[in-house]
Formats: C-alpha cells, sequence, structure tokens
C-alpha cells in the first residue's frame, strides 16, 4: 500500500512541475537547424563581451578599493596626546601614563594615583 502512495506522490509531482513549467513559459532548448555559424559566431561575440567586462569590474572594484582607503586615511584624526601623558610600550602594545592631578610624576608615584590608559 505504501509502494502505490509513494508511486501516486511521485506522478503528482512530475504532474504538477510539468504544468508549472508550462505556466512560466519556460521555452525548450534551441534547435540548430543550419545556424550553428550564426550561433557560434554569437557565442564568441558574447564570450568577448564577458572577458571585456569582467576586466572592466576588476578595475572598478579595485580603484573603489584604493580610493575608500585613501578617503580613511584622510579622514582620521591625527592622534592627540597631552604632554603630560607619558606613552610607554609593553610587548608592542602602546600604553600612556596619565596623570590624574596637578602633582608631579615622582609624587603621583609615590602616593599611588597613576592610571595605565590603553
Amino acid at each position: 500500500m505504501e509502494r502505490h502512495g509513494t508511486t501516486t506522490l511521485v506522478l503528482g509531482l512530475l504532474v504538477l512541475s510539468g504544468i508549472w513549467a508550462a505556466r512560466t513559459g519556460a521555452q525548450p532548448p534551441a534547435r540548430i537547424d543550419g545556424n550553428a555559424e550564426a550561433m557560434a559566431a554569437r557565442v564568441d561575440q558574447l564570450e568577448q563581451q564577458l572577458h571585456v567586462l569582467a576586466e572592466r569590474v576588476e578595475q572598478l572594484e579595485a580603484q573603489t578599493t584604493r580610493n575608500a582607503i585613501e578617503q580613511l586615511q584622510h579622514q582620521l584624526p591625527a592622534p592627540d596626546v597631552p604632554k603630560a601623558w607619558s606613552k610607554r610600550d609593553f610587548n608592542g602594545t602602546p600604553y600612556y601614563i596619565v596623570p590624574l592631578g596637578q602633582q608631579s610624576g615622582e609624587e603621583q608615584a609615590q602616593s599611588g594615583q597613576l592610571r595605565i590608559v590603553r
């Protein structure tokens, strides 16, 4: 009984897909009567156009990338670090010693008022 149900389901799906293909206007593959040479020439022409357009896309993408990088470089502000801050380096990572008050660096170090900002 299950076999008949499965067969009916498969046949029903095939019929529905055929109806759907007919409604969407699916065209059968073009017949080659005597136009093989004309079709081959057209294919060659389209391949050349595709090659030219692919090169153009690559150029535009490269140009767009370069322009974006240049714009970002011009938009980045220069780092503005106050003179009182001391720049240090730990394992290649810069950090700054930032004074918290008007005391000198030695007085701050003795009182424990130094704060490290990354």
